[in-house]
């Protein structure tokens, strides 16, 4: 009996014990859980405060906005996608209920709690962002915080380096183009340098993304190089600050040994080629600066070969058309918020040349204001003709520096005489002509291997 007495005794102590050991464990499972949760919420208000401003900045400039709920309805997949769970199939229904920003708010915070309790990463923040801009237009893209200072700077061409081109080879980053006026080239690095190590730390193996992110940073600060030439196998290093790199926008044939431009493309002489690579706030200028030593080089002929250049911001297309062109009326800029009626100068700086314009790439609304005005002014156009949507695409900055939304439809630009355009089905919509593709008409039409030869023939 007393025996029996023990063992309950000792049954219950031992319980009694496991329980004072479990219960604390079991508060702080709690307590973590609740942390977790909270720190959810605090992410999806920061999620939705993100989500609601790109909505608005859409809102406000977009010329066909979606509505608030299939921005949030996409930054709800978003959520499950970057947690590699399958979105429900009931989501369109649940956001279609929605009507209050409160609303949308909890439901985010719903979708981040139904996704377990991983830890939220800003690449997962990107991840939803990235949906949300796609929802708002097909091909539109989230630019995060760190990528949208890198691109004002090319925008505004006041890029912060050393002024390299780089390409990955046999594991190492390798410069392919120390650019003129740069940290690099005036210290003596050479195309073919392959970097070793940055600031002593072995660059091994390193993604080209990671190289540039190093060599980056502000102005005045100091990095460190060591290289090896693929073709000397000469090692150096080389000490460097960190300053403004004027990249050229607009590009001769090749650099000559003092690094000016060699613009000839043609045995007599008589041809010049400017390559326009991008178009900046700086290209104006440049394009200027290029023709007055074509003109003193005794150049007949030039050619802008726009090939290479990608999307163009609307303002810095005006400053390019105006320097290159008559003064003409050039057409029209439609918006939800004004009409806009848009003219050059009479400042061309190619007005004594005959001009040349190799097109065969499919543009967008700012290109096409400056092929009407090249167009307008006499130039010939050589090639294959381009598709030409009439859209003005542009990048809508966020407030506070959360990044911003690129390649958004914010108006249309319709040229004033649409005589060089062949509508492309359908009826050309004066007012939304970004539904409606057109095709340039080239005044020489041949494949690219022929264009030289065709150009030729008509300078002589």
């Amino acid at each position: 009996m007393f025996g029996k007495y023990v063992t309950h005794s000792v049954f219950k102590f031992t319980s009694l014990l496991a329980a004072i050991v479990l219960l604390p464990q079991l508060a702080f499972a709690q307590s973590d859980a609740a942390v977790q949760d909270t720190a959810k919420d605090d992410v999806s208000k920061n999620v939705w405060s993100t989500v609601n401003d790109i909505w608005r900045v859409a809102n406000e400039n977009h010329l066909q906005a979606p509505p608030k709920q299939s921005v949030i309805l996409a930054a709800a997949r978003g959520i499950y996608i970057t947690n590699g769970q399958r979105p429900p199939k009931t989501l369109s229904a649940e956001v279609s209920k929605l009507a209050t920003n409160d609303a949308f708010q909890k439901f985010l915070s719903k979708c981040w709690k139904e996704c377990g309790n991983r830890e939220i990463q800003q690449r997962d923040r990107d991840v939803v962002y990235s949906y949300v801009a796609n929802s708002i237009e097909p091909g539109g893209n989230w630019i995060a915080p760190k990528a949208l200072r890198v691109e004002k700077q090319l925008s505004e061409n006041r890029y912060v380096g050393i002024g390299i081109q780089l390409a990955f080879r046999n594991n190492y980053s390798v410069i392919t183009r120390p650019y003129v006026g740069g940290a690099a080239r005036n210290a003596g690095v050479r195309a073919g340098d392959m970097i070793l190590e940055i600031d002593g730390e072995s660059t091994k193996g390193w993604k080209l993304g990671k190289v540039v992110d190093e060599l980056r940073g502000l102005r005045g600060t100091k990095v460190s190089i060591k290289v090896k030439n693929e073709k000397d196998g000469k090692v150096q290093v080389f000490d460097m600050v960190r300053d403004k790199i004027p990249l050229p926008t607009v590009s001769g044939v090749r650099r000559n040994d003092d690094d000016s431009w060699n613009f000839n493309i043609s045995k007599d002489g008589k041809i010049a080629l400017l390559k326009i690579e991008r178009i900046s706030g700086s290209t104006a200028a440049e394009i200027k600066t290029l023709a007055a030593q074509i003109d003193q080089q005794g150049f007949e002929a030039v050619v802008l070969d726009f090939n290479v250049a990608g999307a163009v911001d609307f303002h810095h297309a005006l400053l390019f058309a105006d320097a290159v062109s008559d003064e003409h009326d050039l057409g029209t800029v439609y918006s939800n918020v004004r009409v806009r009626q848009i003219k050059t100068g009479s400042d061309n700086c190619l007005a004594n040349k005959k001009v040349f314009v190799v097109c065969n790439k499919n543009v967008t609304g700012p290109t096409l204001m400056i092929y009407n005005a090249l167009k307008k002014s006499g130039a010939v156009f050589v090639g294959n003709g381009a598709l030409c949507s009439p859209a003005v695409k542009a990048r809508l900055d966020l407030p506070n520096q959360k990044g911003a939304l690129g390649n958004v439809t914010t108006s249309v630009f319709v040229p004033s005489d649409e005589k060089w355009l062949e509508k492309m089905g359908g009826e050309y919509n004066r007012r939304y002509g970004a539904l409606t593709p057109v095709r340039f008409k080239v005044d020489v039409h041949c494949k690219p291997e022929d264009m030289l030869k065709a150009i030729k023939k008509q300078v002589s």
